[in-house]
């Protein structure tokens, strides 16, 4: 499905594209291999999120959800775009897109995908549900699967 809303006062972006569940559940392993906290919740969405070069995503927060990002690209650097942006205490720090790399956060974190320069960027990301009280104490970070 092209074009993804995640706030209702922006115009859609990107494009998302539903997991089977074999899939779906070989990332939930990866996922709770690596965060041992996300066992106890329950996924609600897991979806492949693409944007074309040059796309613009708007910030947007994820409710009471964990989200994981996969980050799938070819190596890139800096100059390339693609990273995950986050706004905290008024200012913004990005993550570059490392390939492999498993970063968890707290989804009300406000957040957004750049793109990159020449190519699609894509992510696989998971959605868990968890009780309000447990995001304070989540998990937090980047999470390199090739660890």
């Amino acid at each position: 499905m092209y074009g993804e809303v995640d706030d209702d006062d922006h115009p859609p972006t990107g494009m998302v594209c539903n997991l089977k569940t074999e899939q779906v559940n070989l990332l939930y392993e990866i996922a709770i291999n690596k965060q041992e906290c996300l066992k106890d919740q329950s996924i609600n969405r897991v979806y492949a999120n693409l944007f074309r070069p040059g796309e613009q995503p708007f910030f947007h927060e994820d409710e009471s959800v964990y989200t994981c990002l996969f980050y799938v690209n070819p190596p890139t650097t800096y100059e390339d775009g693609g990273q995950t942006e986050f706004v905290v205490d008024d200012n913004i720090f990005g993550l570059l897109p490392r390939p492999g790399q498993l970063v968890i956060f707290d989804g009300k974190i406000p957040h957004r995908a750049t793109s990159f320069r020449t190519q699609p960027r894509i992510t696989i990301a998971l959605k868990f549900n968890c009780p309000e009280e447990n995001i304070a104490n989540g998990p937090s970070g980047n999470v390199p699967l090739n660890n």
